[in-house]
């Protein structure tokens, strides 16, 4: 018995050492705990301490594209799954044969940057994981932005999941979770299809973005029939309030038309709502949404849904000589572009599927008989479409734009005191040539009556075999355009004092004919007064060949265009489109039977008086008088200001291939001729000192900047003060400072030191308020915490000169540079307006950009583009508050001479950027020279009409300003105020394209202004 107790007792001795062994061997919750990360709860800290796990890889044959496989693949099946709540570093486990092994990683920025750990590894996934300690049981809300998809676990639950292929974005998605007292433990699993890769997570106060989103727009109310019989109705399906782990909700009503509630729900935001309606009768009905945003109860759109079955057409136009509708959009009310609403037919018609939808609108962009295309908007005299109420139920689309057209030449003929009694009259006989009544007219009627009354074109004289016709400075002249059907007895310019404003005369012979000639003499008013000749230029118009239109899908391989996709919304076509506007020097040649125009620009100075003048244009071929055509100026008895209010930041170099060798000295010459070229295009360089900067020398121990700034001071003194530019860069942030690398304590030292002291002269010679640092161009999203950074010490050191960003991936001014970027410049397209709106009521600036991007419909510098667009914009700036322009260069020289071809090809040589794409003004001469060419830039018609739109935009100042005074003509002036916001501007998409249309509000914004009515 004792031997066998003895023997027991050694068994239970090598069994508890046995147990005690495998235990240390195998992973304990409590060692998991002691060797993961340990975080705290910090409101906006990010979490940079992880163990990572991956890359993962499933066996998918490539068909895993949308990342399905790899988002519901659970790559952790070996360790427990994906619900352990614990992992720990070393830990290692397999799949698929292959060993993985979990990391440590310390992330020295808020963006965990995958890629960086693990190369490119597209359509794979990673593990994160860490652990959280808190001090009680409580409820805190996580910030994440992942590229691409994400799922996170607490604890073992998940608690949020977002399946998307996106960049990063800080706190794009929101959600609470709920901690334990103690540790707690997190996991996040990111998804990777290409590109770019990683993630943010941060705790953050939930009350703090609620009040932003309460600033934010409201989810919009979405509608649709389902096949099952359905109505649907989705709150807030795209909108950032549908992606928040918060449910907020929505209560949603169906009411009939007498007002009786058919439907009363709560629905959350995002999710749908499925109402059946196989039992109502035919007829109109509303749906009504309320939003719950906190203790807050918000109305939402009212949405009007028809019940019943309708067949309503759209016609276009398709045959032998016929045009045809290119493209088709629908709009709603407030003018965004409705999806899935058309279906087009064989026959050159398209089947409107959405009778349900209220005041619809149409664009339709159509072939013109001039150049190009345009898109015209079909409105019902701006009322829109209501189908579901006695509506026809076939649509003439290119007839429906033209009596669309023909009523805003109606609306603008109802104040005739407002016109020019010429332009009145002009505008009458367009509406003379057409009858809206009129029931059989065919395509070929309707296009050209569409081009009569948009076009201010009309022609002058036809002697000895040569046509003479005019038109607008908003008109781009095709070669073979013919010629227009008005005529007037007068070319006619208006302007006020110190202002530019063109006209062109366009030569037509029958027979090729050389050494033509225009000029002019001095013009005089009734009352004797003298607008000198010396202040009207002439250039001839020139045309590059356009290859393909810039809003083309192509790359480029090998020198050559590949096309890689479709593109409908495109202005331009292939052809000869005009643009450069070299001085005319001599004589110059005008082929037979094609258009070749003239640019005339009038000049009126500050002290012309006020009135009418008339002169003449003589017209010569081989010093021969071939015609005389009159010119009239009517100078409007106001002036521009000299300063510009409208502020702008344009790149200008100077390329030394089209200038030859140049010395320094030469090269701040040229320099100097570009800058003055820019002010008279009230345009500003990125920086007119250039050549001149400041200098400083390092003294004394510790080290101390002595700054010079004569240089500087004396041109800028030109610049700011003499030519009245709006602005100016302070440049880069210097990589390292006295050898001490950028972001060091002794660099940030001697930074502050130099540039406090920027700061404090700019101050004192009134220049402060002009100056901008832009260090850094469109950043990536995995580069905004470095920008950031950078941004942080520019506020530190010199906090009152403005730190200005440009952004081109989400909408912006974008939260996460809040209180860091006071200068914000957002692609076009990216242009938030509330947002820019309320960070400008707390004193900061936005401004805008366009340039490769957007394309069409938005109005961009392209060469394929319409005129008008070129200049439209800037009263598009006016009402949405723009307060200025940057445009990354004029002068793309780089990698073709722009007069012989169009296309701007990218900085890799590997894709397009769109004609005329960073060249606004050409080369002094045609070829590369060897020897040095000490002068000016040519122009381009873009860069003129870009001046007068901002001239235009002085106008709509002085308007604003008549309002805000109240005075006998502040009633007039709003008018034309919320004429030219609502009537040439429906949003940054849909806007006039006519000509005359806008012409007519120029005309009578001036009358106003000058007091004459």
């Amino acid at each position: 018995m004792n031997k066998i107790r003895g023997m027991n007792v050694k068994r239970i001795i090598i069994l508890q050492l046995i147990i005690v062994l495998g235990a240390l061997s195998l992973p304990k919750r409590a060692e998991s705990i002691v060797s993961n990360p340990l975080i705290q709860v910090v409101p906006n800290e990010f979490i940079k301490e992880w163990i990572l796990c991956g890359p993962f890889a499933p066996d998918f044959d490539g068909n895993d594209k949308t990342g399905q496989i790899r988002y519901t693949t659970d790559f952790l099946q070996a360790v427990g799954g994906e619900k352990v709540t614990g992992f720990f570093e070393g830990q290692e486990l397999s799949f698929n044969g292959k060993k993985y092994q979990w990391k440590k990683f310390h992330s020295s920025e808020p963006y965990v940057d995958l890629r960086s750990v693990y190369g490119e590894c597209p359509f794979t996934t990673v593990y994160a994981a860490c652990e959280i300690e808190s001090e009680s049981d409580r409820e805190a809300w996580l910030g994440a932005g992942s590229d691409d998809g994400i799922k996170v676990w607490l604890n073992g639950e998940m608690v949020w999941e977002n399946q998307s292929n996106r960049f990063a974005s800080l706190d794009e998605d929101m959600f609470p979770i709920q901690l334990k007292k103690g540790r707690n433990f997190i996991l996040l699993k990111i998804i990777q299809s290409t590109g770019g890769w990683g993630f943010y997570l941060r705790f953050i106060d939930p009350e703090l973005r609620l009040a932003e989103l309460t600033s934010m727009s409201l989810p919009g109310v979405n509608v649709k029939e389902t096949e099952k019989g359905t109505l649907q109705v989705v709150i807030g399906e795209k909108s950032i309030y549908a992606s928040q782990g918060h449910k907020f909700e929505s209560d949603v009503i169906l009411k009939d038309t007498e007002g009786n509630i058919l439907v009363s729900e709560k629905v959350g935001i995002g999710q749908p709502l499925e109402i059946p309606v196989t039992e109502l009768k035919d007829g109109l009905y509303h749906i009504h949404a309320d939003f719950h945003l906190g203790a807050k109860k918000l109305p939402l759109e009212t949405i009007s849904y028809y019940h019943g079955q309708k067949s309503i057409r759209l016609a276009g136009y398709e045959g032998d000589g016929q045009k045809k509708c290119l493209y088709v959009k629908v709009l709603d009310k407030n003018f965004n572009e409705i999806e899935d609403a058309l279906e087009e037919l064989n026959s050159g018609e398209y089947t409107f599927l959405r009778p349900n939808i209220l005041d619809v609108r149409f664009q339709v962009l159509l072939d013109v008989p001039s150049l190009g295309r345009r898109w015209f908007l079909v409105d019902n005299k701006g009322r829109g479409y209501n189908f579901s109420v006695e509506e026809p139920t076939r649509l003439d689309l290119p007839l429906e734009a033209l009596k669309g057209l023909f009523f805003k030449l109606e609306k603008a003929l109802q104040n005739p005191e407002e016109l020019p009694e010429w332009y009145e009259n002009f505008l009458k006989n367009k509406l003379n040539s057409f009858d809206p009544g009129q029931v059989n007219i065919s395509p070929q009627e309707v296009y050209a009556a569409l081009e009569r009354l948009s076009g201010c074109k009309y022609k002058l004289s036809q002697k000895s075999g040569v046509n003479i016709w005019a038109a607008s400075a908003m008109e781009k002249i095709g070669r073979e355009e013919p010629l227009p059907e008005d005529e007037l007895d007068a070319v006619h310019v208006a302007l006020a004092k110190n202002e530019y404003e063109a006209v062109q005369v366009i030569i037509r012979p029958e027979k090729e004919m050389s050494g033509w000639e225009i000029e002019a003499g001095s013009f005089t008013s009734k009352n004797g007064d003298v607008l000198d000749a010396s202040n009207i230029s002439f250039n001839v118009v020139e045309y590059v060949e356009v290859e393909m239109p810039s809003n083309a899908a192509v790359t480029v391989l090998n020198d050559k265009y590949i096309k890689i996709a479709k593109n409908e919304e495109s202005f331009g076509t292939p052809g000869m489109w005009p643009d450069p506007l070299p001085v005319m020097d001599g004589a110059f040649d005008a082929p037979a039977n094609k258009n070749t125009p003239v640019w005339i620009t009038v000049y009126a100075p500050a002290g012309q008086p006020g009135g009418v003048y008339s002169g003449q244009i003589v017209v010569k071929s081989k010093g021969k008088v071939v015609s005389t055509v009159p010119l009239e100026v009517e100078v409007f008895d106001f002036v521009l200001p000299e300063a510009t209010n409208t502020a702008t930041a344009y790149g200008v170099n100077v390329n030394g291939q089209y200038h030859g060798p140049l010395t320094s000295e030469q090269s701040s010459q040229v320099y100097d001729l570009y800058t003055k070229f820019c002010a008279a295009h009230r345009i500003t360089p990125y920086a007119p000192h250039q050549y001149a900067n400041f200098s400083y020398i390092l003294e004394g121990t510790p080290k101390r900047a002595v700054l010079d700034f004569t240089k500087f001071d004396a041109a800028m003194t030109t610049w700011l003060d003499e030519f009245n530019l709006t602005s100016f860069n302070m440049g880069g942030l210097p990589g390292a400072i006295d050898g001490h690398a950028r972001y060091t304590d002794e660099y940030n030292r001697l930074f502050t030191d130099i540039y406090s002291q920027v700061q404090e002269h700019l101050r004192e010679e009134g220049w402060l308020e002009k100056a901008y640092w832009y260090w850094t161009d469109e950043p990536a999203k995995d580069s905004y915490a470095e920008v950031k950074k950078g941004l942080e010490l520019l506020k530190s050191a010199c906090p009152d000169i403005r730190r200005l960003l440009t952004l081109h991936l989400e909408p912006a001014p974008v939260n996460y540079f809040y209180d860091n970027v006071n200068l914000w410049v957002p692609v076009m397209d990216w242009y938030d307006v509330q947002k820019a709106r309320a960070r400008q009521k707390l004193g900061e600036t936005a401004w805008w950009y366009v340039c490769c991007v957007p394309k069409g419909p938005y109005p961009g510098n392209f060469i394929d583009h319409p005129a008008i667009n070129h200049r439209i914009r800037y009263w598009m700036m006016d009402k949405y508050g723009v307060q200025g322009d940057l445009y990354w260069r004029i002068t793309y020289w780089d990698r073709h001479n722009p007069w012989d071809q169009a296309m701007s090809i990218n900085d890799k040589g590997s894709g397009i950027w769109g004609n005329g794409d960073g060249i606004l003004v050409y080369p002094p001469r045609r070829e590369k020279s060897s020897v040095p060419i000490i002068e000016p830039p040519v122009s381009s018609i873009r860069l003129e009409c870009i001046r007068d739109g901002l001239e235009d935009k002085e106008y709509l100042f002085m308007l604003s300003d008549i309002v805000n005074t109240r005075s006998q003509n502040s009633n007039r002036a709003k008018s034309v105020l919320q004429d030219s916001h609502n009537d040439l501007i429906q949003s940054m998409t849909c806007y006039e394209q006519n000509v005359t249309v806008l012409q007519a509000i120029r005309y009578r914004a001036a009358h106003i202004i000058a007091g004459d009515i």
